[in-house]
């Protein structure tokens, strides 16, 4: 219906969650189902995703990404702690707010560049690379919002053990890619079986976002890394043929699991407060990364 009337599919998935959802007719309403459903379809969205993406695509981009995607964290929490203090909010509640406006969603932001073909295009570059600071970030933020009421020391441990954790995946992902990846991926096509070499991918997809969710890390960016590294083969375009077709399949499970989420009640209790929230996330952010990325050099085409 929503694509008959021109209107953005993703919307027509969300309303679907929401109508079948706790808050709907109920068809699912067990919180860990539909957590699991989340997870299952962004994990295999952003392996699709990796899949037409490479690491050359984001050659210098590495200044944009995390002097620009820092300077925008930091600015949204400290919009957010104003805004916090003005409603007389807690430190906790406004750094948590801010932590949450900072950050995009990956799957949503790739997919709509994907379906204009604009990944390629210096925008498009420019919001991958902050994108995938951002999912990064993740961590450091999450590590700042449990060590509330712990000493400075305990805080600095954590973040050296995240850091170092990030390192190493981003490491054994490229030794693994470089190395290995290649021999494996020539002994599975060698038997000349598709499913083989189909599975093959995604569980090496799969292994690449448990290694991620378990070292604390976003399962999505393990996903989005296992992407890259077939993309950065000889075998990509072999996998992307395959894999493709179910990418409608994958995007309708994660938006669909996003709708179930939806609590219609406390939106309609707190309306004032979600459109207060919504209206820092659309001008303060849009305003922030305008002038950042003129900053860096872009013309305002590219930063608006």
């Amino acid at each position: 219906i929503f694509d008959r009337f021109r209107l953005p599919t993703i919307l027509g998935f969300l309303l679907t969650g929401v109508i079948i959802g706790p808050q709907g007719l109920g068809i699912l309403s067990d919180s860990e189902q539909i957590r699991m459903l989340a997870e299952l379809g962004v994990v295999l969205l952003m392996l699709t995703i990796g899949l037409e993406f490479s690491f050359e695509r984001l050659r210098g981009m590495q200044n944009v990404a995390v002097i620009g995607g820092s300077l925008q964290i930091l600015i949204s929490i400290g919009v957010s702690t104003a805004f916090g203090w003005w409603r007389g909010w807690t430190f906790y509640e406004s750094f948590f707010l801010g932590s949450v406006i900072a950050l995009s969603s990956t799957a949503i932001v790739l997919k709509y560049l994907m379906d204009r073909g604009e990944i390629d295009s210096p925008h498009g570059r420019v919001a991958i690379s902050i994108l995938i600071f951002q999912d990064l970030a993740v961590v450091p933020l999450m590590i700042f919002l449990s060590a509330f009421g712990q000493s400075i020391s305990s805080v600095g441990l954590s973040l050296e053990l995240a850091f170092f954790k990030t390192i190493l995946l981003l490491a054994g992902a490229y030794v693994f890619s470089r190395f290995l990846l290649p021999q494996l991926l020539y002994r599975v096509t060698a038997i000349r079986n598709r499913e083989i070499f189909f599975l093959f991918s995604v569980v090496v997809c799969l292994g690449m976002a448990w290694g991620s969710g378990a070292l604390g890390l976003s399962m999505a960016i393990g996903a989005l890394l296992a992407g890259f590294m077939f993309a950065n083969t000889g075998f990509s375009h072999q996998l992307i043929g395959d894999i493709i077709p179910f990418r409608h399949l994958f995007v309708s499970i994660f938006f669909v699991s996003i709708g179930l989420l939806f609590d219609v009640h406390f939106f309609l209790n707190h309306i004032l407060l979600v459109f207060s929230v919504v209206s820092l996330v659309l001008f303060i952010n849009f305003f922030i990364m305008t002038l950042l990325i003129m900053a860096f050099g872009f013309p305002p085409r590219v930063a608006v």
